[in-house]
């Protein structure tokens, strides 16, 4: 943190300290919840093409996907009712659920998360070549009944990921998206976190962190 300054500054390392080559995945999760997450929230993110669109308890569903005519913000979610990805649902919707996409191929590295109501947001950047996958995580409490929710949860998340990965490291490295990274060697990244004042949505986030 620096004084006056309304962002995080986050600098992550991994060391492969063995003697061997590792393949991994490295995720960001930051998750939104409590009484920031209303029906007044935007997601504001770069040009992209979505990867992925889960299949609720599908286990063979790890490809990547195909049709070109799905287009963010408006998706399919597991139900088969068109889900708009860039707003928060009325969380007293009888139709709540559990939804997961994944985008690729963004334009640039930032993302935007606007309570219009409360006029505050939070965004981030971060290097694109280190994480060039978004994950967007939906969970609305009465469509997510199974443990260890039973119904009570309702958050979103908005994960910068390294990898292609549904299913985990074994698909990631299948489709060679995982990171191999050789003995005594190291990957460094750094980004950055950003509180802001906004009563509508974002346009971008800058290398510096303004928000426009």
């Amino acid at each position: 943190l620096k004084s006056n300054d309304p962002k995080l500054y986050i600098t992550e390392k991994i060391k492969n300290e063995g003697y061997v080559d590792m393949d991994f995945i490295w995720c960001q999760h930051p998750t939104f919840g409590g009484e920031f997450l209303d029906d007044s929230i935007i997601i504001n993110i770069p040009d992209n093409e979505v990867k992925y669109v889960w299949k609720h308890n599908d286990p063979e569903d790890i490809n990547e996907l195909n049709d070109t005519n799905i287009q963010w913000p408006k998706i399919k979610g597991f139900t088969g009712k068109e889900i708009d990805f860039s707003r928060s649902p009325t969380l007293e919707d009888d139709e709540q659920s559990i939804d997961q996409i994944c985008l690729g191929e963004l334009k640039d590295s930032w993302y935007a998360v606007t309570n219009t109501d409360q006029k505050v947001g939070f965004g981030m950047r971060w290097e694109n070549d280190i994480f060039p996958y978004l994950w967007v995580m939906r969970m609305y409490g009465k469509g997510n009944k199974t443990g260890p929710w039973w119904g009570r949860a309702s958050c979103m998340a908005l994960e910068l990921m390294t990898s292609f990965a549904p299913g985990g490291l074994d698909n990631a490295i299948n489709n060679n998206t995982a990171i191999k990274i050789k003995p005594q060697c190291e990957f460094k990244t750094s980004f950055m976190a950003i509180a802001y004042e906004k009563d509508s949505g974002v346009d971008r986030i800058d290398s510096q962190g303004n928000v426009y």
